[in-house]
């Protein structure tokens, strides 16, 4: 009873952090076609709409990954991983992100141990990044002034050596109750008097669950009103030889010439196929559609194709 209770609620709350971001997207979608709109005021608008959509997919991708705990299927792909760089590029984009969506005068540090660089590690860079950036975006929801510092720290003079991540935070803090239940699905802080928190209750059960899938533990230490700190702990593996970091990540480019190539892409969305259409026009490639699977085979047959994008 109680777990259905919890998933009614959870249902309850997904159809509201839904339509929020929504009513923000179409909303302001709308309001772009009025000629009486300013510049600036155009450009806000865009930005917001950007905003809302990254909100609505980083839901998305929750709900997703939840679903996929949930049946065993979310799985870990080691690789080499240069921890410092990992760190400082999040750093860097929660800058930017302080200032275009937070609006908060909070101090951002990040402390890491090793200086040298790199400082390469076995680990799933993917969902290490995004357990880090979960605890991040918390840490910004519930402080309001103050600071927010992230880093790690070694361990190495135990029998499995490990390294710790921190997320520590002067934001509102949390109740001994409430540090017990955080950690489970659909798990929110409600009852705050002040203010009302926005978020589906998701972020932090797959923390948790992605790190378990990494071998190891998090935690939190925590007092009302006195903000919290965040750790989680992973087994120390060293690199291995037969995988390689790319150090020299090839540049975006934007004056692709595919003059000659022909694209098929098998799309039964007019939005979606449009949005491919437009994006690759300036590359002069000639872009084939099909409407269905049938379709995709019959146009593959008939014509050389250098490349398919298929919808799943």
């Amino acid at each position: 009873e109680e777990s259905d209770k919890l998933k009614s609620a959870f249902l309850a709350n997904m159809s509201h952090e839904i339509r929020t971001p929504m009513n923000a997207i179409i909303g302001f979608s709308g309001m772009l076609n009025n000629s009486d709109i300013l510049e600036e005021e155009r450009e806000e608008f865009i930005q917001l709409i950007a905003n809302s959509g990254n909100t609505l997919l980083q839901l998305i991708d929750d709900i997703i990954d939840i679903a996929k705990i949930e049946v065993g299927q979310l799985s870990i792909d080691q690789k080499n991983c240069d921890i410092n760089e990992l760190l400082q590029s999040i750093y860097n984009n929660f800058l930017q992100k302080k200032s275009l969506h937070y609006h908060k005068d909070i101090e951002l540090k990040l402390q890491i141990e090793v200086e040298s660089l790199p400082f390469l590690m076995l680990t799933d860079p993917f969902r290490l990044q995004q357990i880090i950036v979960n605890l991040l975006d918390n840490a910004f929801k519930f402080t309001d002034t103050g600071s927010i510092e992230f880093g790690y720290s070694l361990q190495t003079r135990t029998s499995k050596p490990f390294i710790k991540f921190y997320v520590k935070d002067t934001g509102i803090g949390l109740t001994l109750e409430e540090q017990k239940l955080i950690f489970n699905r659909f798990t929110k802080i409600e009852n705050k008097d002040t203010k009302l928190y926005r978020g589906a209750g998701l972020g932090l059960a797959i923390c948790k669950n992605l790190i378990n899938l990494l071998e190891g533990e998090i935690g939190v230490e925590s007092e009302l009103n006195h903000g919290s700190t965040f750790y989680f702990s992973i087994p120390l593996k060293n690199t291995t030889n037969q995988l390689e970091i790319n150090k020299n990540p090839q540049m975006k480019r934007l004056d692709y010439n595919w003059d000659g190539k022909t694209l098929l892409v098998a799309e039964d969305e007019d939005s979606n196929y449009r949005f491919i259409e437009v994006i690759l026009k300036r590359t002069k490639v000639k872009i084939l559609r099909a409407n269905n699977g049938r379709e995709a085979i019959d146009k593959f047959i008939t014509n050389s194709i250098d490349l398919i994008l298929f919808s799943i």
